[in-house]
C-alpha cells in the first residue's frame, strides 16, 4: 500500500482535468498560494506561481495565464502570449515559472491571451490575477 502511495505521489499530472468516474466525487479545486510577476523588459513578463493540488497541467497553465493577464492589464497592455512554462514539485506544492510576451498589438498565433477578458474570466472562477 505504501509503495502505491509513493508511486501516486511521483506520477506526472495529466494534461487535462480528468472527468470524475461515475460514483466518485470530483477532485477538489486547486489551492492558489500566490504568485509574482517581473517585468523583464523588451515586452517580456516572468511569472512565478505556487499552487497546491493541481488536478492537471491545465490548472497550472490557467493560474499563470491569470497572473500574466493581471500584470499586462496593470501596464495597459491588452495582449499576452505564453512562451514557456517550467514546473517543479516540492511536497504537495507545485511551483511554475512562466515567461510571456506582452504587447499593445495582437500577436500572431492561436494562443493569444486578451488581458481584460482573461482577468474577468479568472475573477469569475476565483483564480487570483495579482
Amino acid at each position: 500500500m505504501l509503495a502505491m502511495l509513493a508511486l501516486a505521489a511521483c506520477a506526472p499530472l495529466p494534461r487535462e482535468i480528468p472527468a470524475p468516474t461515475e460514483g466518485e466525487d470530483p477532485v477538489a479545486d486547486p489551492i492558489y498560494l500566490g504568485g509574482t510577476g517581473e517585468d523583464l523588459g523588451e515586452g517580456f513578463i516572468a511569472i512565478t506561481a505556487r499552487i497546491r493540488q493541481p488536478r492537471a497541467v491545465t490548472d497550472i497553465d490557467t493560474y499563470t495565464d491569470c497572473l500574466a493577464a493581471g500584470q499586462a492589464e496593470a501596464k495597459d497592455l491588452p495582449y499576452v502570449q505564453r512562451i514557456r512554462t517550467t514546473t517543479s514539485k516540492g511536497g504537495r506544492t507545485w511551483t511554475a515559472n512562466a515567461v510571456y510576451t506582452a504587447s499593445t498589438e495582437k500577436p500572431t498565433g492561436s494562443s493569444v491571451i486578451e488581458a481584460t477578458k482573461t482577468v474577468a474570466a479568472c475573477a469569475a472562477r476565483s483564480i487570483p490575477t495579482a
